[in-house]
Parts: C-alpha cells; structure tokens; sequence
C-alpha cells in the first residue's frame, strides 16, 4: 500500500455535537509584517524576539522521474529561512531542499521551525517513497545563525528501516514542536505517525495512526500534554479532519468535522486553535480551492469557533510574545515571491474576523492538471463537487494502492492514474 497523490475533494460540513459556535461582536485587527515570500511555511520566535520563517522554495531545474501520478520533479535547492525584524528581512540558512513535483508544481522542501533555547532546528522534507532518479530525503536538522545546516536525524532513513504503520516506506516531516521533556517532537505526514527525536539525534515512534489520518503537526498543553491535528486523507470526507490529544499509548478526539487541517498551536488563553488551508471550491478548469476560504478556528468545550476567516491558502502559523496570531498566508498557488505573514490581534472575546483585501490564488501556467472524476460520497452543502487541483502547500496524502509485487511502473502508473485521475495531490492509507 502506498501514500499516494490524491486531490484534496474537502467540503464543509458540520456534524451534530461540534456546531460551530456564534461570532462576537469585536474585530480582528490585521497587519501585513513580510511579503515577498517564497511558499512560507512554519514559523517561530527566536529567544531574540524577532520571527523566523521556512520557505519551502519553488523546487529548481534538475528533473527526475517521480512516483504516480507526478510521474516528474524539478528538484533543486531554493529553500531557505528568513528572519523578519521590522521591515528588515535577513535569510539565515539558505540551499535548502525543495522539490516541485508534476504538472501542479507541489512544493515540499523545508517546512517547520522550532526553537529549544537558542538552537533553532527545522525539518526537511521528503523523501522519495519509491526513488526513481535523483534520491532525495527527510531530515531533522539543527541551523545556526551563521548560515551552518548540521543533521541531526534522518528521518527517511528510519522509515525506510522501521515504517511504523508497515505500509510502502514514506516520509514528509510537516510540524515540529519541542516537548518538555527537551526533546523534539515531529509530525511526519508521509509516515502517519510522530517521531520523538532527542537532541543527540535518536528516534523513536511517538505515536502511530493507520487510517490514513496524515498528521501535520504536533502541540504541547500547559499542562505537559501532546496533540495533533490531521488533514486526514483519500476518499477526503467532508469534515474529515480532527484534533487529537495523545495519552501514552491512546489518543482522544479533541475536535471533529475539520476540514484540511495543517496547523495546531494553542493560545495564550491556554486553548487549541487549528488551521484550515480552505474550505469550499472555486472555480476551473482546472477546478481549484476558492481562494480566501481558510480559517483559523479556536477549539473550546461549546465548540469550534471560528476566530479568523478569508485567509488565502494558509499552511502555519504561531502566536507571538505580544499575544498575536502570526499566519503563512498566500503559501500555494501563487506566484513566487507572493507569500506573506499576517499578524492577526485577536480581541478576547472570540470574532470572526476577515483578512482585508487577500489576493486571489493565481496558479503558475504549468499548474494545468486535468479535471478528475467526481469523488463518491460527496456530501453537503455543496452537491457533487469537483475534486480540487492539489494547493502545493499541503503534505502528500492519498488512497491505498497495493504496490508490493507490481509489475513495474508502468503497472504502478496506469492503476494510480485509473483510480487517481491527473493533476492532484498526495499521501497515503
């Protein structure tokens, strides 16, 4: 079984007992604090209060074969991480990883920071699950300010030698968290599972999910306690997502009827706020998420309230030392160099608030993947939706496939392409 791509077929829908709670009255405010980003993706700030952002990059010029139904990669090293102060941006680390795979360009390269005192560490990702040319790889690694990458875990590697939920070998680290126990905590979306990594670079499975659940991060309570959020995976049901809290060696449902879900990070009230990279479609060929529709909702025991709303194809965010919400905005489907940080202060009462004036997704005109079959089992509000072209930001999701002991890849694409169509996303069962 593989994690293969799959187009992300996600349509709001809400289930009886998480409704999502009334607005307040009060407004967000909203500052635009960087722009001119490349596919920003997590973000931290540094023991020098000043905020450090992943670029995932624009993938680069060497191409390679790739397993369905990107059947091609441009691979390249235009990664990098940028340090905002002000209206200064500085970048710290650069030439890291990044690969745009297929038609559609999905773009995975470096995806997460974290900081553990002052050492700053971040993941790379992917490795290829069926390596075909060029190999490319997973990694954990620690970055000083002057620039020097150091790994510190190959997370590939230990998929390869452990797949902890025995499906074909895959990694794509998409969140990292520092637990309290001082060690680092990563939430591998092409692995279905979280890693526990210790500073002189051990691993070990943290947790391990197999229903296709694709973690994409990882959040530590006050009180000591791990949860993830998910952005679950194909057939992609209607508010399929959820949040989890991990205890030991079980997990509890914190949150239902989610929908692509890529970030959770709790507040300063002490409460889980999720991501939603969007919610409803747009427009095609080739359909597409409708552009403004990701959300940021608040996770508390009357419901999932939403707290800001028109954000444009979103993928992280972290609260700031001054209280306020900082979000990847603008991190798919656009153009190079049109990413951004929003800072959004939220009142204390809970709004929904709208980002003012986000752009409309542009896709590249390479991103023209064919339209799909419609999914089974689409459900409401939204009657028999297309299946939407695949945002680069989100981790590789997908359906099973029965890889072992096929005959070749000739086998391998044309079962993937019958069942998957062209021009989607990924991940796996």
């Amino acid at each position: 079984m593989t994690r293969l791509g799959l187009a992300l077929v996600l349509v709001l829908s809400m289930s009886v007992g998480w409704l999502l709670t009334p607005a307040a009255d009060a407004q967000a405010t909203f500052t635009v604090v960087a722009s001119g980003l490349t596919t920003p993706r997590g973000m931290t700030f540094g023991p020098d209060g000043k905020l450090y952002v992943a670029e995932a990059g624009s993938g680069g010029d060497e191409q390679s074969a790739w397993v369905p139904p990107f059947l091609t990669a441009k691979i390249g090293n235009t990664g990098r991480i940028v340090r905002i102060d002000g209206s200064e941006k500085t970048v710290i680390a650069s030439g890291f990883q990044s690969v745009a795979l297929g038609p559609g360009a999905e773009t995975v390269g470096v995806d997460d920071l974290a900081f553990s005192g002052s050492t700053l560490y971040a993941v790379v990702g992917q490795m290829d699950a069926l390596p075909t040319g060029k190999e490319t790889f997973s990694l954990l690694v620690k970055v000083g300010m002057d620039g020097k990458v150091e790994t510190v875990a190959d997370l590939g590697k230990y998929e390869r030698d452990n797949n902890p939920d025995q499906t074909v070998p895959d990694s794509n680290p998409f969140g990292i968290a520092i637990g309290p126990d001082g060690n680092i905590y990563v939430a591998d979306a092409g692995g279905n599972d979280v890693l526990k990594v210790t500073p002189s670079g051990q691993i070990s499975t943290f947790a391990v999910w197999k229903d296709n659940a694709v973690p994409t991060s990882i959040a530590f309570d006050k009180m000591g306690r791990a949860h993830a959020a998910f952005l679950t995976g194909a057939p992609f049901p209607s508010g399929g997502s959820r949040a989890e809290r991990i205890d030991g060696s079980s997990t509890s449902v914190i949150a239902r009827s989610l929908t692509a879900v890529t970030d959770i990070k709790f507040g300063p009230d002490g409460l889980p706020y999720v991501l939603e990279h969007a919610t409803s479609w747009g427009g095609g060929p080739p359909p597409t998420f409708a552009a403004n529709t990701g959300r940021v909702l608040k996770i508390t025991p009357e419901g999932n309230q939403v707290m800001v709303a028109g954000l444009n194809s979103p993928t992280k965010m972290t609260f700031g030392p001054d209280g306020a919400l900082y979000i990847a905005n603008n991190s798919s489907d656009v153009p190079a160099g049109q990413g951004q940080i929003v800072k959004a202060t939220l009142p204390t009462s809970g709004p929904v608030a709208t980002v003012p004036s986000a752009p409309a997704a542009q896709p590249s005109p390479a991103a023209q993947p064919s339209p799909a079959a419609k999914p089974a089992g689409a459900a409401s509000p939204v009657a028999s939706p297309a299946p939407a072209q695949a945002p680069s930001s989100l981790p590789r999701t997908g359906m099973a496939l029965d890889l072992v002991g096929a005959a070749g890849p000739v086998a391998i694409a044309g079962g993937a392409l019958l069942l998957l169509g062209a021009g989607l996303l990924r991940r796996r069962r």
